[in-house]
């Protein structure tokens, strides 16, 4: 059977057509992947619209690295809540946002919203990549998991922690993405599995020496069903399993104010007089030490305050805990909303309103070493007990011995 050379070349070309066109169409049914992205520290952080209201409606972001903020580019109708940026930035050298999206009809009074779900949208450029209607939406902004991927978690308004993948390769369908709930699987020495709280914010730390542990606001409560007791927010960390979807160990990190089963104090109107915790976020100072800025705040206090601790790791366990003694106050009459350390660690920002509750961004200065002399007085103060010990053991050890004579 002779082939002709001309029947040869249009069969190749039809089949690389086919081929490119076949190509082409899988490319668009799946997911993009994470390719060429360079993880980094988070470039920008943002703040809540109804905060900052301007002629323009967009979110208001934070540079980390300048301090200078500006509106993400959006259109009228779409509103962004709850902003959180990628540890990473992609070939283009841009970063993506992901928060709540919200689709708003109408202007003025007469605007109603239409459709909520998490968004993903590139920064600079804006462009919405993912729209995904879902039943739960965070009710803070979410925190990446770490590597290059598109995945993150976020507490939702029933305060479970739920896990989200947006370029999962088997949900090709966005129809079909839901965010799933993270299995709280903690149990004591006995093997008892631990009652669980509610959760909010949450903050997945960059620093490796906290070996990949979650930080959290948690709600603890009783499983009894009358008299069921709520205790105040406390910071905990969380461990999850190498997947993800279950949270397999947890600990308390700020110093406890009501251990459980303990009465909570309350004052003559009987209210709760223990102190409320928001807003962990673990940042490194100039000096490479880790710090933990959060909220505090007591019932009869004006909003909250802005309090850091010195951070560091437990040899035996390795996880982590804060420096006894080393609290400090910032601020005070801060809104509920996660500090912002920049990413020298020379300065960290808070939401503060005192004059006609009127919000403003402040940039606050952090020294070098913000613990040092905290450290040094600890430190001298070990060395003078260490002191104090050897010599009196040195004394009783030379010192001669004295046996009781008889009476004459």
């Amino acid at each position: 059977m002779k082939v002709s050379l001309g029947s040869l070349i249009r069969t190749t070309l039809l089949l690389v057509f086919a081929a490119n066109v076949l190509a082409i169409g899988v490319a668009r049914c799946l997911p993009s992947a994470p390719e060429s992205r360079t993880l980094c520290e988070a470039r920008m952080a943002g703040f809540e619209t109804f905060m900052f209201p301007g002629e323009y409606s967009g979110p208001l972001l934070l540079d980390r690295r300048t301090g200078v903020t500006e509106r993400l580019p959006l259109s009228n109708n779409e509103v962004f809540e709850h902003i959180s940026c990628s540890p990473w930035v992609d070939a283009n050298g841009e970063s993506q946002l992901v928060g709540c999206l919200v689709e708003r009809q109408g202007a003025g009074t007469r605007s109603t919203l239409n459709e909520i779900g998490l968004g993903r949208i590139t920064y600079p450029g804006g462009r919405v990549v993912d729209q995904v209607s879902s039943p739960v939406v965070p009710s803070g902004p979410p925190c990446w998991m770490p590597g290059t991927d598109a995945k993150i978690l976020f507490a939702g308004g029933d305060g479970l922690i739920y896990r989200f993948d947006f370029e999962d390769a088997h949900s090709t369908d966005p129809l079909k993405k839901k965010p799933v709930p993270v299995v709280w699987r903690v149990k004591d020495k006995t093997g008892k599995l631990l009652p669980a709280g509610m959760f909010s914010d949450l903050s997945w730390p960059a620093e490796r020496r906290l070996r990949g542990r979650l930080l959290v606001a948690l709600r603890r409560h009783e499983n009894r069903v009358k008299n069921a007791r709520v205790y105040p927010a406390e910071i905990w960390w969380l461990m999850l399993d190498d997947e993800g979807k279950s949270i397999i160990a947890a600990s308390r990190l700020t110093k406890p104010a009501v251990e459980p089963g303990g009465l909570i104090p309350v004052d003559s109107e009987g209210r709760a007089e223990t102190v409320e915790e928001a807003c962990p976020v673990i940042g490194t100072s100039a000096s490479g030490d880790p710090v933990l800025a959060y909220l505090t705040k007591r019932p009869k206090e004006y909003g909250w305050r802005l309090q850091i601790v010195a951070l560091e790791v437990d040899r035996k366990t390795l996880a982590p805990r804060v420096v006894e003694g080393t609290e400090r106050v910032l601020a005070d009459g801060c809104f509920h909303t996660p500090p912002v350390f920049s990413t020298d660690g020379r300065w960290i920002a808070c939401v503060r309103g005192r004059e006609a509750m009127i919000p403003r961004i402040d940039r606050l200065q952090l020294e070098d070493r913000p613990f040092q002399v905290v450290k040094e007085s600890k430190r001298q103060l070990h060395q003078l007990l260490l002191r104090k010990f050897v010599r009196e053991s040195l004394t009783k050890t030379l010192r001669p011995a004295t046996t009781s004579l008889p009476a004459a």
